[in-house]
């Protein structure tokens, strides 16, 4: 599914803005609300430049060059395509802190206290003597150790992600991380470990523009998201809603397209998801194998079965498909280019075994990202920008921490703090970002 949405959404970019005129880096006004593809006749430098700034972060001169090059469509598929380039740059190279002492990490210092004082050993060190003053201080210790360590290592992850989205020469693929990152919406501050945080990273990753099928239930399976939604908790004599209410609000569906009902019976279907360390974990024991009732559906479901029931759904498709328009190309979506978008993802269901349907006019949806902003001046470069991380190593609104305020439609043109400037201004004098590497 993705790789065809994006497709669209790639060649929607290329669209209009309000009172755009053309040459100014936007089309006309006419092609708003429009899926329909470009001509090449339509394609230009200005173009290639604002199709670089919404698919990815900006382009150099010669970046832009080569895009503008192609035609609209030839210029979508090198985007939309990036497995066929090599990915040249380092994986993170992470820091030895974390000892098999500090998994599971405790919630709180009360917990890392309280089992101390139980078991006389907690996060892998042990209680002092009978006898001694302050006998749990090294479990105290160990712990504070273990917050500032991984707020540390959580800010050299953002940093290292924050080089990758400036220097990749598939900018797409970042992107597309991003966008997922903030549609599923994950924060150490509670996850409160960076292997997690890296692990969901490389996961989203590696399904960007693959099938939203495997996308949901590589997150549903993600040890960080199980232990951002305390899915740890969900067993079947006490089911926790947290996981359910996500998966159908925030996720998939979009508010008024499921009950409270659908919520209850969903999170009896993933009772037993949870985590061992690094890895998921599927406990029998702890799962509702009883019949449940969700979206007009019966039967002995589990997580999987739910994935399958949501995917069906028509409001999947257009719910999706309307995050992906707003974050490329415009905060405005008329309901008809959201029913027309998520008729075309729907015909392929979501869904893998669907891909031979081939009626999908996509080169429309990445098209209108030409599409300015409305606080965008004519021929203005699109100013991408990347929110840095804080001294506590949360990246505020961006990088492995969620939004708090509205869900995010595109936190990477957030300029609020400031940070990381646009791939056109890597090798101006002072500036300290990575080399650039040369394109495919």
């Amino acid at each position: 599914m993705a790789r065809q949405i994006l497709l669209a959404v790639l060649l929607l970019t290329i669209g209009a803005a309000p009172g755009g005129a053309a040459g100014d880096g936007a089309g006309p006004a006419s092609w708003q609300n429009d899926l329909a593809p470009i001509a090449a006749g339509e394609w230009d430098r200005q173009k290639a430049a604002h199709l670089l700034e919404r698919a990815g972060f900006g382009g150099t001169p010669a970046e832009v060059e080569h895009l503008a090059g192609m035609t609209p469509a030839a210029a979508v598929e090198w985007l939309v395509d990036f497995q066929r380039h090599p990915d040249t740059l380092d994986s993170f190279d992470a820091s030895p802190i974390w000892d098999p002492g500090m998994d599971p990490f405790p919630k709180s210092r009360a917990e890392a206290v309280r089992i101390g004082r139980e078991q006389g050993e907690a996060m892998g060190v042990a209680v002092l003597p009978e006898g001694e003053s302050r006998r749990l201080q090294p479990v105290v210790n160990k712990f504070f150790y273990g917050l500032r360590a991984n707020a540390i290592e959580t800010q050299r992850l953002a940093t290292w992600w924050g080089e990758r989205m400036l220097s990749t020469t598939r900018p797409l693929e970042e992107k597309l991380t991003l966008f997922w990152h903030g549609h599923f919406a994950t924060g150490n501050t509670k996850v409160r470990d960076t292997r997690m945080m890296l692990q969901q990273n490389e996961m989203l990753r590696a399904n960007a523009n693959g099938s939203f099928e495997d996308l949901l239930m590589g997150i549903l399976r993600d040890p960080a998201m199980l232990v951002y939604l305390d899915n740890g908790e969900n067993v079947k004599d006490h089911p926790n809603e947290n996981f359910g209410r996500e998966l159908l609000e925030l996720f998939s569906l979009g508010v008024g397209n499921y009950t409270e009902q659908d919520i209850r019976e969903g999170a009896r279907a993933f009772t037993g998801w949870t985590n061992d360390a690094l890895e998921f974990e599927f406990d029998a024991e702890q799962h509702d194998f009883g019949e449940k009732t969700f979206l007009g559906q019966t039967g002995p479901f589990d997580g999987g079965d739910i994935i399958r029931i949501i995917l069906e759904q028509p409001a999947a498709a257009e719910f999706v498909s309307g995050k992906l328009y707003r974050y490329f190309v415009r905060e405005e979506l008329a309901e008809s280019v959201q029913a027309e978008s998520g008729g075309h993802v729907a015909r392929r269901r979501l869904r893998p075994e669907a891909a031979a349907d081939a009626d999908l006019p996509l080169p429309g949806l990445l098209q209108p990202a030409v599409v300015r902003h409305p606080d965008q001046e004519p021929g203005a470069p699109g100013g991408v920008h990347l929110p840095q991380a804080g001294a506590d190593g949360a990246a505020h609104d961006s990088r492995f921490q969620p939004p708090r305020r509205r869900p995010r439609t595109d936190a990477v043109q957030s300029a609020e703090r400031g940070g990381v400037g646009r791939r056109a201004d890597l090798g101006h004098p002072g500036d300290a970002a990575p080399a650039r590497q040369p394109l495919p």
